[in-house]
């Protein structure tokens, strides 16, 4: 199990967390999302079940009336952004006071 009391782990990923903020650039977006769209964070491809093993992150647009617009991977390699398949309370979206920029949590 994850062990967050840890402040060097803790320190880590908020610095994550910031870093990612500028990762929106280099997002492989098909398109902006639109305004009053849903973005859903979402661990692992369906498939297979989700474990203590890290899973790829998408992000999915679904309009109000529930059609998805587009599914996003986050990148793999590189500057990765993976999350362990059994965190139940993690994934929180957050969208930047301007509305520019959306923060995803997850892990390299």
């Amino acid at each position: 199990m994850l062990n967050l009391s840890n402040k060097n782990m803790m320190k880590r990923l908020t610095i994550f967390l910031f870093l990612l903020l500028g990762l929106h650039a280099t997002v492989n977006a098909q398109q902006p999302f639109t305004a009053g769209n849903i973005v859903v964070y979402r661990v692992g491809d369906g498939t297979s079940p989700l474990g203590a093993a890290m899973q790829k992150v998408y992000l999915d647009e679904y309009t109000p009336a529930g059609t998805r617009v587009q599914s996003i991977p986050m990148p793999t390699t590189g500057k990765k952004l993976t999350m362990f398949g059994f965190m139940q309370d993690a994934g929180y979206l957050t969208l930047s006071t301007d509305g520019k920029y959306l923060a995803v949590p997850g892990w390299d």
